[in-house]
């Protein structure tokens, strides 16, 4: 009984974090008016989930004055890296709108099908990038390359994590007031699970290999 009731706290307390670490998301994102808050407060979500899974003492600090810091100090960075994803993502809109009302021109098909796999690796970098930029200190661009390198490199983490948002949206779709909740805050915990043990798999095989 004991058991059963620890493991029930212990539920409650996870789903008071993460309520309450989506909301701090939406907050800030309101306070930089959307355009200038979405990146840095992404960022600083992610950077707290992160923290949660590498550092479990950080579960125990404050987390709106923790958070405020972070904003801050992504302010920055993270809008430079959100503007070259913006830029990156129109271009490819635009060539795969281009390209599909090309209707009977002879290099359509080809163009079409490389299109659709760039836009593919995008998705799939997208989804790894607000980790990696919480994870690593880097330029914006060497960020963003990381991020697509990573993704193809982690398949399984990828699907995984692009079903996660599949499953969330459909779910908050027929729940909507739930998102006030939940929108953000349960698939950056799960990708920081995910990326965290990725990044411990690639030092470990850092050091397993033999020196020369």
């Amino acid at each position: 009984m004991n058991q059963v009731t620890e493991g029930v706290w212990v539920g409650c307390t996870w789903i008071a974090r993460l309520a309450w670490l989506n909301l701090l998301w939406l907050l800030f994102t309101a306070a930089g008016l959307v355009v200038f808050g979405l990146f840095p407060a992404t960022a600083a979500g992610y950077q707290i989930a992160r923290d949660y899974v590498h550092r479990p003492e950080s579960r125990e600090e404050p987390l709106m004055r923790r958070y405020a810091a972070l904003v801050r100090a992504n302010v920055v960075r993270a809008n430079l890296v959100g503007i070259v994803v913006v830029a990156v993502g129109c271009l490819l809109l635009a060539a795969l709108q281009l390209t599909w009302t090309a209707t009977g021109a002879p290099w359509q098909l080809p163009v079409l099908g490389l299109t659709v796999i760039a836009a593919v690796a995008f998705v799939a970098g997208v989804v790894h990038l607000p980790f990696l930029a919480a994870h690593i200190k880097a330029p914006a661009r060497a960020i963003v390359r990381a991020s697509w390198l990573y993704a193809l490199s982690h398949p399984g983490s990828t699907v995984l994590i692009c079903a996660a948002w599949t499953g969330l949206s459909l779910l908050l779709g027929a729940y909507p007031a739930a998102a006030v909740f939940f929108c953000f805050s349960p698939v950056a915990l799960l990708t920081a699970v995910l990326d965290v043990r990725g990044f411990h798999r690639l030092e470990q095989r850092q050091a397993l290999r033999p020196v020369r």
